[in-house]
């Protein structure tokens, strides 16, 4: 496990107890108490209101029963409703990847006597990852065309178990998944690395872009990526002292607005 992976699992699971009851999000906060690099790693959080109107003992534990029963319901086999957007199941997903490989056991301790802490098992991990695969929303797909597209390289990970990469489109600013195929993954991978991420690197994708009914696109079925390698330009390669044939920026102007020019 590197350093990353270790604190981005304790990130995502405080946002997966922060998406647990719609009703509470935002409405606390969890601030660090203490963190111990002792066997097993440990992260102590406690609830802070946002607001000075917000009663952050109650909230904090309306939370932490929404977040243990959302737990219960996906060890049990079905995704809990507050979970099941796109974004939130992601997170799910990522929680679930580490706890089957690198995390041997998560332990989420709600400080309630009455209550046994969370135990998720690398072999609950699995169950609770085939029922987030299989209980798949299907968006309701309008177009689908080939095509490319530009963007900035953020992420390389799995987007429902399935090997991806993440970009963010340079003309809209939108997240897009763009889904590698098995038989593309070799050669997509030889065009691409974690450094790109770190470097923010802009790239195409080429392959189908799938459209959702609200006409954005939704995701892309990549054949192929391609980094983009930026250059530098001379100022002088930008230049044609030769365009307007020797007239002058105001007699050009003007012939081109009465339609005489050339």
């Amino acid at each position: 496990m590197t350093v990353q992976d270790v604190f981005a699992h304790v990130l995502d699971l405080f946002q997966l107890v922060n998406e647990s009851d719609p009703e509470a999000r935002e409405q606390v906060v969890w601030r660090l108490v203490s963190a111990t690099m002792n066997s097993p790693f440990t992260v102590t959080a406690e609830a802070v209101a946002a607001r000075p109107d917000v009663r952050v003992e109650q909230i904090a534990k309306q939370q932490k029963r929404a977040f243990r029963n959302n737990l219960r319901q996906l060890q049990q086999g079905s995704v809990p409703l507050a979970w099941s957007t796109p974004k939130v199941r992601e997170t799910v997903s990522k929680v679930l990847a580490r706890n089957r490989n690198g995390i041997g056991v998560t332990r989420i301790d709600a400080g309630v006597k009455t209550e046994k802490p969370i135990v998720i098992t690398p072999d609950e991990a699995a169950r609770a990852a085939i029922a987030v695969a299989v209980h798949q929303p299907t968006p309701h797909v309008t177009k689908q065309q080939v095509g490319s597209l530009d963007g900035t390289l953020v992420q390389v990970a799995t987007h429902y178990n399935q090997p991806a990469i993440q970009l963010v489109e340079r003309k809209s600013g939108n997240e897009v998944w763009c889904i590698v195929p098995e038989a593309f993954q070799h050669e997509i991978s030889e065009h691409t690395s974690v450094e790109d991420v770190w470097k923010g690197s802009r790239v195409v994708v080429r392959g189908t872009l799938v459209y959702g009914a609200d006409g954005k696109l939704s995701r892309v079925v990549a054949t192929d990526v391609r980094r983009v390698e930026a250059r530098n330009v001379a100022e002088g390669e930008l230049t044609d002292k030769g365009f307007t044939a020797g007239l002058s920026v105001i007699d050009y102007l003007e012939q081109l607005r009465e339609g005489t020019l050339g």
